[in-house]
């Protein structure tokens, strides 16, 4: 059950008050003011629910870089080839199955960056369907 840190952020980028979340979200007023202030870790649906609410992937809610640390230097890596048939083919070595193309090199980066983000999210999901019910521990980790 993760925290949200850039819920609060992207409610108000996105002009709306707590309340007006709650309403669109169907999520309670005061567990969303919970989970900005990290005094509630969220449940899957809820991400889910808030994400859709707000117009966004739900992986834009962890704040990937800040949870993964790659906001700093040693963060992933992108390997660009250009093929003879014109396409940009893209992959992130550290993270296995993270490949994708474009037709342009910009193309070929926002691709990249939205496997990344569902391979992470469905490896979280994982992870938690495979410790539900088991006394566990979760935490960010920063590297």
């Amino acid at each position: 059950m993760p925290r949200l840190p850039e819920l609060r952020g992207l409610r108000e980028r996105a002009n709306l008050t707590q309340h007006e979340l709650a309403e669109r979200s169907r999520v309670g007023r005061t567990t969303i003011a919970g989970l900005e202030s990290g005094r509630r870790n969220a449940q899957p649906k809820t991400v889910r629910k808030l994400a859709d609410a707000l117009g966004v992937e739900p992986a834009a809610l962890y704040s990937m870089k800040h949870t993964l640390g790659l906001s700093g230097p040693g963060g992933l890596t992108t390997i660009y080839e250009h093929t003879h048939d014109g396409w940009w083919v893209v992959s992130v070595p550290e993270i296995p199955g993270a490949h994708s193309q474009g037709r342009t090199r910009e193309e070929a980066r926002e691709m990249i960056q939205d496997a990344v983000r569902l391979l992470l999210e469905v490896r979280r999901e994982d992870a938690e369907r495979e410790t539900e019910g088991r006394d566990v521990i979760r935490e960010p980790l920063e590297v």
